[in-house]
């Protein structure tokens, strides 16, 4: 689970608190805009990928502390804040390419999916996209370290923050806990 599930994040334009209960209720990162960017993006800063299945597959503990679950609230708004901003350079990197968001995700969903269907485009826009992914994936890298940097600075471990994200998301109980911790 982990930071991928940071895709249930979403923005909006209320305080820092009302922020983080909109973004954690929600299903998914962004609407529509760069679905497949930020899917390839959060995969590929999975934490998650790093722990032994068998510790995935493991109920996960849900006694945290209060004081455990305000660090967990801490290192949420401060990943949310960088997703949002990563959100703004991937499609800057998207558009700098020549490319629009619709084809970048067309593109992308075609490279991904097991079945290529043809897609008709031209090798400018091939090679636009391939350039547009090559600095995507070196961003990647770059918000991955800033990401883990506020969990740390928000006094977790990775794997602590990782064990409380999966949790949260099982667990709802937890999760009227963590928002009526955001609400004070």
């Amino acid at each position: 689970m982990s930071l991928q599930s940071a895709n249930d994040f979403v923005t909006c334009t209320k305080s820092r608190k009302d922020r983080m209960i909109m973004t954690l209720k929600s299903k998914h990162f962004i609407g529509s805009t760069i679905v497949v960017a930020l899917t390839i993006f959060l995969q590929a800063t999975s934490f998650a990928q790093a722990l032994p299945q068998q510790q995935q597959q493991a109920l996960p503990q849900t006694d945290y502390s209060d004081s455990q679950l305000e660090r967990f609230v801490d290192a949420s708004v401060k990943i949310n804040e960088i997703q949002q901003g990563a959100q703004v350079e991937m499609v800057e990197i998207i558009e700098g390419q020549g490319l629009d968001v619709e084809t970048f995700n067309e593109m992308a969903s075609q490279q991904r999916s097991p079945n290529p269907e043809a897609m008709s485009v031209s090798d400018e826009d091939k090679m636009a996209f391939g350039q547009a992914m090559q600095q995507i994936q070196a961003l990647q890298l770059e918000l991955q370290q800033e990401m883990e940097t506020a969990i740390i600075a928000s006094d977790l471990q990775l794997e602590e923050y990782n064990q409380i994200m999966q949790a949260y998301q099982q667990d709802p109980e937890l999760q009227q806990k963590v928002h009526s911790m955001m609400q004070r």
